[in-house]
């Protein structure tokens, strides 16, 4: 029981740790969606690609840097969930990521063009984060309480 909440009180450092880490890489992520049609623009624009197709390349890059911070926030909650032998509750996760980036892909390819699949990609993993958390406070929630 003590080794436990040892490893509970160290676990919930690290993940702390880990989300402050992930908040000034998605402030990087944000500065780098901002400059991206700037990007674009002058490293394409004019050469193999014309205004359009720097417009289509543009929000596809922008919609698929989206996925960064719930990405990295995901692995960090993975190891966490496989730190205490919660296996079982990443394979869930990780199946709720599948289909929700199937949805995603199909709705979102059709109502917004090939931008749509990285859009789906960056949704999707959100979810999924969301789920693992979830699914992990409900199997350890005195991991929670120590953040707080």
């Amino acid at each position: 029981m003590i080794a436990t909440l040892i490893l509970i009180s160290q676990i919930s450092g690290v993940t702390l740790a880990a989300i402050l880490n992930t908040a000034w890489e998605s402030i990087a992520v944000a500065a780098i969606i901002w400059l991206s049609a700037w990007i674009v623009r002058t490293f394409f624009q004019g050469g193999a690609f014309d205004a359009a197709a720097a417009r289509v390349v543009t929000s596809v890059q922008q919609f698929a840097l989206l996925r960064v911070p719930f990405a990295i926030l995901f692995v960090v909650a993975g190891r966490l969930a496989i730190a205490i032998s919660a296996t079982t509750i990443m394979i869930r996760a990780s199946l709720i990521a599948v289909a929700a980036t199937a949805v995603g892909d199909l709705v979102l390819a059709r109502a917004l063009g090939i931008a749509g699949i990285p859009l789906a990609g960056a949704l999707a993993h959100a979810i999924a984060l969301a789920s693992l958390v979830w699914l992990l406070y409900r199997r350890e929630p005195r991991l929670f309480r120590a953040l707080g």
